[in-house]
C-alpha cells in the first residue's frame, strides 16, 4: 500500500523531473501558480539536493548544481517543518492533518513511506542521531510526543512548544516556547519534564547546538521603556540577540541557566534587526542568523567581533548549511524563493524561484506587511515582534495605546481580533483600522503610514481565527464550570458567544496613570494566553480567581475554581 501511495504522490499530485546522468534534466510540465511559502529546509543525504517544505502542502526539490527546482510533490495540507534522517528518509509535519509524514528521496523523486497521527497542530519534528526515534512538538495541545517503533509517549509541557533539540551525549530533549521565553528539558527515558527554565526573551525562532553551547535566536521586549522615537533609535524598546547557553546548565533544574552564558546583539542604533527567524551552526562554528523582518542574514564565528550582514530578499526564515559551512541555503517565505549564499565570498550566489505566483489579495499583502520590520523606525520591529504569529509574546509594552506613557500593558493576542472591538485595554479605539494606523505611528514609529498598508493589514487581521481550546476536558466539569461562570456574573462582562462586551468596567484594578475601567478581552482561547489581567500580574487562571479575587466581590470557592478553569479552557 505504501508503494502505491508513493507512486500516486509522484504521478497524481505534482511534477517530478529526475536528472539523467550525462543528459541534463527531463522536460518539465508547467508549474501551477500558487503561494508556496517555504518554511523548512533539509539537505539530501548526498548533499546534492535541497528539499523544501512549503506551507501550501508541497515539497519542492532543488538541484543544487543546476540551481533550479526539479520537482514539486503534494504531500499534505499545511506543512510546518521538515528534517532529514541519516538513512535518506525525510520527516515532515502536517499541521492541518495532525500527522508526521515519512518519505524517501530516491534521487530526486519523493516516495511516501508512512503517515503517523500525532497530537493536533504539530509544528516541529526532530530525530535522534541514529534515526530510530523522533520527537514532535504540538503547538496548541502543549505536548511533545516521543515516537519509537510505532509507540507514542506524549509529554505535556507548560507552554505552547515549537523548536526541539536533542541534547548531544544525553537522553534529554530541549523544548522552546513558541511565544514566550521558556525552555523545558524532557527526560526521554522517563518521558517526563525534568526542568523548566525562564529566559528574558520571546519569539525563540532559532535553536542549534554549537559544541558545548546551545544557541538561541530571539527577541527581548523592555516592558517599561516607552515607544518613543529616541528609545526606538537606540534599540531600547526591543532588541534582538543570539544567546549562548552552557549545555551543562540546561541539563538539570538549576536556578541560574545564564551562568557562563553570553549574548551577541543583532542590530545597532540606526539599523535594527527586526525578527530573527532562523539559525544554523556549522561544524567550524560558523553561525548564520536570518533577519526575517528586514530580508537580511547575519553570519560569522563566535569569537569574531564583527559579523557580516547581507540583504538577500524579503523575509528569510529557515536556513541550512552545507557540510563544510561554505554555503547557506535560505528560504525566503514571502517571495517563494531559495537564496544560495556563498559565505566565504560574502554574497548571494543565486536566487531560485520555486514557481509561478498568483496576484496577491489584500489579505495576502497584509500578511507580508505583518512580518515586515521596514514599517518601523530603523527596522527594529514588525507586528510579528510582539504579536508572534498573530498571538502574543505574553509581555508588557509601554505604548501610547491608552493615551499616555508610564502604564505598560500586556500584549493582547490578535487571534480573533475582528470580533473584539473596541480595541486596546481601555477600549479607546472603536475602529480596527484606526487602531492599526495608530500602532504604526506611536508604537512602531513608522515614518510614513500609507492608507493602503492599513487597509491590507486590516484585511489580514480579519482572517485570523481565535486559538483552539487549550485542553480537552469532560463535559460534566465544563457544565459545572459554566454554571459557576454565570452564577458569579462573569457573563456580564464576558458575554457569550464572543465572551466579551464593548463596554469598560471597574473591576477593582487600576494602572499607574489612574485608569480604573478596562475593556474585557475575549475569553475565547484564554487557556492559550497568560499571564493575565492588564499588567500581567496573574501568572495563571487560578491566580486570577483566587489570588487576585477577580471578578469579585463574592469569592469563588476553591472547588468551584477548578471547574470554572476547566470551562474557561474549553472556550
Amino acid at each position: 500500500m505504501a508503494r502505491i501511495l508513493g507512486l500516486c504522490l509522484v504521478a497524481g499530485f505534482a511534477f517530478a523531473a529526475c536528472l539523467i546522468p550525462g543528459r541534463g534534466a527531463a522536460p518539465e510540465p508547467a508549474i501551477e501558480a500558487r503561494l508556496r511559502h517555504p518554511v523548512a529546509l533539509a539537505l539530501s543525504d548526498t548533499g546534492t539536493r535541497l528539499l523544501i517544505a512549503n506551507r501550501c502542502g508541497t515539497i519542492s526539490t532543488l538541484d543544487i548544481s543546476l540551481r533550479k527546482v526539479i520537482g514539486e510533490t503534494k504531500v499534505g495540507g499545511r506543512l510546518s517543518d521538515l528534517t532529514a534522517v541519516r538513512d535518506g528518509r525525510l520527516l515532515a509535519t502536517d499541521e492541518e492533518a495532525g500527522e508526521v509524514i515519512e518519505l524517501r528521496d530516491d534521487n530526486g523523486t519523493l516516495r511516501l513511506l508512512n503517515r503517523t497521527k500525532v497530537p493536533a497542530f504539530p509544528v516541529c519534528v526532530r530525530c535522534d542521531s541514529e534515526g530510530g526515534r523522533f520527537y514532535v512538538s504540538s503547538l496548541w495541545t502543549h505536548t511533545v510526543t516521543i515516537v519509537e517503533s510505532g509507540r507514542q509517549r506524549s509529554v505535556e509541557v507548560p507552554f505552547a512548544p515549537r523548536l526541539l533539540l536533542p541534547l548531544a551525549g544525553s537522553k534529554k530533549l530541549l523544548v522552546a516556547d513558541s511565544f514566550g521565553g521558556r525552555l523545558a528539558v524532557i527526560d526521554i527515558t522517563t518521558a517526563k519534564v525534568d526542568a523548566v527554565h525562564a529566559l528574558d526573551a520571546h519569539a525563540i525562532r532559532g535553536m542549534a547546538s554549537g559544541g558545548d553551547k546551545i544557541l538561541l535566536a530571539h527577541q527581548v521586549l523592555a516592558p517599561r521603556t516607552p515607544t518613543t522615537a529616541e528609545e526606538m533609535h537606540w534599540g531600547n524598546v526591543i532588541r534582538q540577540e543570539v544567546r549562548s547557553l552552557n549545555l551543562a546548565s540546561l541539563a538539570g533544574p538549576g536556578p541560574d541557566i545564564l551562568r557562563g552564558s553570553d549574548s551577541r546583539p543583532l542590530g545597532e542604533p540606526g539599523r535594527g534587526a527586526g525578527d530573527p527567524a532562523g539559525l544554523a551552526v556549522g561544524q567550524d562554528g560558523t553561525t548564520v542568523v536570518t533577519i526575517g523582518g528586514l530580508g537580511e542574514i547575519e553570519f560569522g564565528k563566535p569569537k569574531e567581533i564583527a559579523w557580516t550582514r547581507l540583504t538577500i530578499g524579503r523575509r528569510p526564515t529557515a536556513v541550512v548549511l552545507n557540510k563544510d559551512a561554505s554555503r547557506a541555503f535560505v528560504a525566503d517565505t514571502s517571495s517563494d524563493t531559495i537564496v544560495i549564499v556563498d559565505l566565504p565570498d560574502r554574497k548571494a550566489a543565486a536566487t531560485v524561484p520555486l514557481g509561478a505566483r498568483p496576484e496577491l489579495t489584500s489579505a495576502e499583502r497584509g500578511e507580508e506587511l505583518f512580518y515586515d520590520a521596514h514599517l518601523s523606525r530603523e527596522g527594529w520591529m514588525s507586528c510579528q515582534s510582539c504579536h508572534v504569529d498573530g498571538h502574543s509574546n505574553g509581555g508588557l509594552s509601554d505604548t501610547l495605546s491608552d493615551g499616555s506613557f508610564g502604564a505598560p500593558k500586556r500584549v493582547l493576542s490578535l487571534l480573533g481580533v475582528r470580533d473584539t472591538g473596541p480595541w486596546t485595554w481601555i477600549g479607546g479605539a472603536p475602529d480596527l483600522s484606526g487602531q492599526i494606523h495608530k500602532s504604526l505611528q506611536t508604537t512602531m514609529r513608522s515614518l510614513r503610514v500609507r492608507e493602503e498598508q492599513v487597509r491590507d493589514l486590516t484585511a489580514y487581521l480579519q482572517t485570523l481565527q481565535p486559538p483552539p481550546t487549550a485542553h480537552a476536558a469532560d463535559d460534566a466539569a465544563i457544565g459545572r464550570g459554566r454554571e459557576v461562570f454565570n452564577r458569579h456574573s462573569c457573563n456580564k462582562c464576558h458575554a457569550p458567544p464572543l465572551y466579551t462586551t464593548p463596554k469598560t468596567y471597574d473591576v477593582g484594578l487600576h494602572d499607574e496613570v489612574g485608569n480604573l475601567e478596562f475593556n474585557p478581552p475575549s475569553l475565547r482561547g484564554v487557556g492559550q494566553g497568560g499571564p493575565y489581567l492588564h499588567d500581567g500580574r496573574a501568572e495563571t487562571l487560578e491566580d486570577v480567581l483566587l489570588r487576585h479575587k477577580h471578578p469579585g466581590p463574592t469569592p469563588i470557592a476553591a472547588d468551584e475554581v477548578k471547574d470554572l478553569v476547566i470551562f474557561l479552557r474549553s472556550l
